[in-house]
């Protein structure tokens, strides 16, 4: 009799499978995005802009954010937001949910505000806290902007593909090179960084997983119990990550990896018509600050 089990596929088989993969297809890795289908390729604008751009304007308009003083000025920035995500064509609702712990967080900080701010008109009064006016508006200007910030960066991040950042990181940083900076080793070390998170994600709950089966979850007991488990849990995943930097390492020496120079890529970055109209908007809308600051 012959053994048919590992027979190969026949030629019609693998041209079918290679038609519905399609020529971009990429392998099935772990995906660096939130979990809430927001950070899948798309072909709205914001994700076929140059990522050199997008960088940059994005972190423009982030820093921006913090000049923000004036009910007007979060308007702007409000309707700057909301015309990113609307370009960017992501659900609103499903990028709340995946920044809303973030949210939250800052919430809670900038609430502390109104118990340290004592200029203004008192609103209320209980003993010796006094809550002004002042206060409330402090604690209103900085929620909203952070709110502003994590937003824009999560349009960023969920419209650029890992590589696309890295790309552009070097590409932003290469006039250091004159001055002696390895701009393609830092933009490779934020590569891999970038790549190694959901594996280490993936290995901390598979960890988490196995200490909670064996008693020792970190949801559940006293302070000091939740917080040996959670050492239980660091170790592990500290000692995993440097496994895998040293069978990294490993394979680039291997692959006898010099560094990047004279090193080209796939695709060519270039500044098209949609980055020019970008590069507009956020001059005016930062034109717009500076005016209603007035």
């Amino acid at each position: 009799m012959i053994d048919l089990s590992h027979r190969r596929p026949a030629p019609h088989t693998r041209a079918a499978a290679t038609a519905t993969a399609g020529p971009d297809s990429t392998p099935a890795v772990p995906s660096a995005g939130n979990g809430h289908g927001i950070g899948q390729r798309s072909s709205d604008v914001v994700s076929r802009m140059d990522p050199r751009v997008k960088m940059a304007l994005t972190l423009v308009l982030m820093f921006s954010a913090f000049t923000i003083r004036s009910g007007w000025q979060l308007v702007a920035g409000a309707v700057l937001v909301g015309a990113a995500i609307t370009v960017a064509r992501i659900n609103p609702l499903r990028l709340l949910g995946a920044v809303h712990p973030f949210l939250a967080l800052f919430a809670v900080t900038g609430a502390v505000n109104v118990f340290f701010v004592h200029t203004g008109t008192p609103v209320w009064r209980f003993g010796s806290v006094t809550i002004t006016d002042n206060g409330l508006w402090t604690m209103v200007i900085y929620v909203l902007r952070f709110a502003l910030v994590i937003l824009l960066g999560a349009v960023f991040l969920t419209r650029t593909t890992p590589t696309q950042m890295t790309d552009a990181f070097e590409s932003l940083l290469s006039p250091l090179s004159r001055l002696g900076v390895h701009t393609h080793e830092l933009s490779l070390v934020m590569s891999l960084a970038l790549r190694f998170i959901p594996t280490l994600t993936d290995e901390a709950k598979a960890i988490a997983d196995a200490q909670a089966a064996r008693g020792g979850s970190i949801e559940t007991g006293s302070p000091l119990q939740r917080a040996k488990a959670m050492s239980a849990i660091v170790v592990p995943v500290f000692a995993g990550t440097l496994r895998h930097a040293d069978n990294l390492s490993r394979a680039l020496d291997a692959r006898c990896y010099e560094g990047g120079s004279g090193r080209t890529h796939y695709r060519a970055m270039a500044v098209a018509g949609r980055d020019v109209a970008a590069m507009l908007a956020a001059a005016a809308y930062l034109a717009a600050l500076v005016v209603l600051a007035l």
